[in-house]
Formats: structure tokens, C-alpha cells, sequence
């Protein structure tokens, strides 16, 4: 699970910004939001991000998006590292970025993070905490010459230390050493890299979920799951299913197919390819390749038959609902992290509330899963949906940095309607145009 991220001088974040997932001694309500980590530490498993146009909100996700790709695939050797400073601070620009992730596995707390550059990677750390304190697993800095320079700690071993010299040696300047250490197959720190692998997922504005059409496919329960809730949101579909299509049909050669994988598809990932009419051949992590599959929706005609549509006849709200849908099994059961920018676009706010609903809903015992999302929709900003301390707002200062805050820390009346507070400017993270009305109404007051 995640515990806390913080990010200094990237994007538009410039000084050190913190985000926590871990419950407020004072926010109340909505038990099957949390997760009891330890007896005295209980975690969220929702958070909503609000703010106004350009306030910086998918800044963040772009934060956690740059971090995981640059763990899971760094760069090549001599290569630029994407990273983008703040810019709007001559000296900050000119500095390292910073992320530092706190997260909670297995029983166990890691603390990891890096300061980097676009030549060089000049800090990075690994801690860990099984109940018993902080303990150092490893320290690395980079001199001016490029050459790394690992710190081993009391969690290894004498052998473990000698074993892991030759790969912190091997670190290249623009290298984490997390990442050498999966080139290498080490697995000493194999468990915090499979979380950023596996389960930390980030979701775009526009992605769509890869693996829906081998789902429907190979999981009827889920199938019929993925029907009912179509039905019970009113989209008129009475049942999907997915169909092969033989290739000779697709009007797309093998051999184009292969070659595009090639070219942009990394190795260990999963990625759908769109060939027309619908039809798509989806890449496993496996590296498998299914053959060409269209899923297709159902309506009742006239006389009661089943009138078939393809996918992308249907409207970009439903669309969006059924490449989303496939979340809701991983966070009732799992220990994904899902990350959603704009989780309300092209969807209705009921919807949207819907889905958070069945998300965050009653299980017994909860489970790891968390998901965190940007919105504009004032409608999800009620404490029947979500806790206080899971909203937060995203609110850029007069130099042009972004700035976190949490409902929780403001001190309003009780009773207050939260949702109309936040949109006449009690919490900030609006625009100008956000306070019109209330500065209207100043002026009105003025006058007379």
C-alpha cells in the first residue's frame, strides 16, 4: 500500500510537497476506507484530488507516472533522464528533482527515493522498518566524475553486502541502483520493485484498460458481473461477449503486427492494438499475443431479439465505465493501487459516485487496495462518499508553484455544506471565476 509520497521541484511542484495516506487522528466515519497497518497506524484506501484548470493536479500523477517508468526502465547508457524541474525558479531549475515513496508491504514499511538530474541520479535510498525501527539497506551517491558510491546497511548481511558490491560497481551516473539490480536478477529488493510493477497503476485521461477482452473472454462470472452493472447504470446493453476474428479479415499482416510490438511495445507489459471495426490483438505480459478480438454489446430490439454492436459504437461514457469496470474485482479483492486522472471524464456524476461506491464499498476485511483519483466533480465531495482527510486540494501560490492541502486541515463550522464551501473558495484550489459569485455578492452588499 502507499503510505506517503513526496515530491520536490518537478513539473510545477517546486518546494518539498507531501501527500498521506495514513488516517487523521480526527476524521471519523466510512471504517471500510482504512486499513490497519500496524496498532497504531491505520491507512486510506481512497483519495480525491480537486483544483482548479492547470492547478497542478495531474502534475502529481505525472510525478508517480515519471517515477515508476523511470524504476521499472531508466534510461539508456549516456541518455538523458526525462526529468523537468520547476521552471519558474532560476535556482530550483538548476537543481535535482526529488521522490521519495513510503509504502507498506508484506508487514513491512520501505522508505525509497532518489534525487536526480537529467545527467545523473545523485542520491538514493532504501530503508525498511519491520517493526523493529529503521534500518538501512543502502545509500548511494554519485561524485561529479559519474562514479557511485553504495553505502551498505545492517539489514544485510556480511554476504549479501559482497554479493550486491559488483552490481552498486556496475550503477551507471543516469542509473538507479534498483533498477541494475533487476538487470542484474538480484532479488534482495525484488519486493519493492514488483510494487511498482505490479501494483501501482497508473491510469490516464485517455487509456483504456488492455486486458477487458481476454476478461470477458476467459472469466464468465466476471462477464455477467460486467453485464449487470451495464444494466443497472442504464446504458440499455442487456449483454456483452467477445468474439476471434480470423486475421485474414483484420486487413492487417502478421508481420505489421510483429513489428509494431517491436518498435513500442516494452518487454513485460501489456498493451492492446487497435486494427479496425473494434478489433483488437492484445499483447500479454507474457509477451503471448491473442489473436484478433472484438468485444460486442447487446441490445433488445423491437420483437425482443439481440441487436450485436461493437465497442466503439458505444458512447464514450459507457466506454469509459467498462475500461474502468475492471478495477472494481482488484480493489474489492487485491492489493492494486490504482491512480486516476480525471476519473469522472466522459462520465455522469451519479456514475462516477457509483463507481466509487462499489470501489471503496463494505469488505470484510478490507482490503490493501487503494484508489486515488483527480476530479473536477463537486458532487463526490460529501463525507457519505469520502472521509476528510481522503479530499484534498490542489492550489497553486502567486510564484506559480503547486501546494497540497487536505480537507482535514481546515477548520470550518460543523454542519457546514462542504461541496458549496469548497466552490466559493473556503478551501482554495479554485479559479478566479470559481469566487464570481461570491464576490458578486460582496460587491451587492457593498453598494448597499
Amino acid at each position: 500500500m502507499l503510505v506517503q509520497f513526496s515530491i520536490e521541484n518537478f513539473l510545477s511542484f517546486g518546494e518539498k510537497t507531501t501527500f498521506s495516506m495514513v488516517k487523521s487522528k480526527t476524521a471519523e466515519g466510512l471504517p471500510s476506507h482504512l486499513f490497519r497497518a500496524t496498532d497504531s497506524i491505520s491507512l486510506l484506501r481512497g483519495a480525491a484530488f480537486y483544483g482548479a484548470n492547470a492547478s497542478g493536479k495531474s502534475n502529481f500523477v505525472k510525478a508517480l507516472a515519471f517515477a515508476k517508468k523511470f524504476i521499472l526502465e531508466g534510461v539508456r547508457p549516456k541518455e538523458s533522464v526525462p526529468v523537468e524541474s520547476f521552471r519558474l525558479d532560476a535556482e530550483r531549475f538548476q537543481s535535482p528533482s526529488e521522490f521519495e515513496f513510503i509504502l507498506f508491504i508484506e508487514e513491512t514499511f520501505y522508505t525509497y527515493g532518489f534525487r536526480v538530474d537529467c545527467e545523473r541520479v545523485h542520491n538514493e535510498w532504501l530503508w525498511t522498518d519491520a517493526g523493529s525501527g529503521d534500518k538501512l539497506c543502502f545509500e548511494r551517491t554519485t561524485d561529479s566524475a559519474g562514479k557511485a558510491h553504495v553505502e551498505f546497511g545492517d539489514s544485510l548481511s556480511l554476504e549479501r553486502k559482497a554479493s550486491l558490491q559488483p552490481t552498486a560497481d556496475r550503477t551507471r551516473p543516469n542509473q538507479l541502483m534498483l533498477t541494475k539490480t533487476v538487470d542484474d536478477n538480484v532479488s534482495d529488493f525484488e519486493v519493492v520493485v514488483e510494487w511498482f510493477h505490479s501494483t501501482l497503476q497508473i491510469v490516464t485521461q485517455e487509456a483504456g484498460y488492455p486486458l477487458l477482452e481476454i476478461q470477458v473472454l476467459k472469466d464468465d462470472a466476471y462477464s455477467r458481473m460486467l453485464s449487470e452493472d451495464l444494466q443497472q447504470v442504464g446504458t440499455g446493453i442487456s449483454r456483452i461477449d467477445v468474439e476471434e476474428i480470423a486475421l485474414d479479415n483484420t486487413g492487417v499482416s502478421p508481420h505489421a503486427i510483429r513489428e509494431f510490438i517491436r518498435k513500442n511495445i516494452p518487454q513485460g507489459t501489456s498493451r492492446s492494438i487497435i486494427l479496425n471495426d473494434g478489433i483488437k490483438v492484445i499483447v500479454e505480459k507474457d509477451g503471448n499475443i491473442t489473436p484478433p478480438l472484438r468485444l460486442n454489446t447487446y441490445r433488445k430490439g423491437s420483437k425482443g431479439e439481440e441487436v450485436p454492436f461493437n465497442l466503439e459504437s458505444e458512447s464514450d461514457g459507457t466506454q469509459r465505465f467498462m475500461n474502468l469496470h475492471p478495477m472494481l474485482s482488484m480493489l474489492k479483492d487485491g492489493s492494486t493501487v490504482f491512480v486516476i486522472d480525471e476519473i469522472e471524464r466522459s462520465l455522469h456524476s451519479q456514475l462516477t459516485r457509483y463507481f466509487i461506491e462499489l470501489a471503496l464499498g463494505d469488505a470484510t476485511p478490507p482490503p490493501h487496495s487503494q484508489l486515488l483519483f483527480t476530479t473536477h466533480d463537486t458532487n463526490l465531495i460529501d463525507t457519505d462518499l469520502l472521509r476528510t482527510d481522503e479530499v484534498w486540494f490542489v492550489e497553486k501560490d502567486k510564484g506559480g508553484a503547486s501546494h497540497l492541502s487536505a480537507l482535514v486541515e481546515f477548520k470550518y463550522p460543523e454542519g457546514i455544506d462542504i461541496e458549496q464551501g469548497y466552490l466559493i473558495g473556503r478551501f482554495g484550489a479554485l479559479p478566479f471565476l470559481g469566487n464570481l459569485r461570491k464576490l458578486k455578492n460582496m460587491a451587492a452588499q457593498g453598494e448597499n
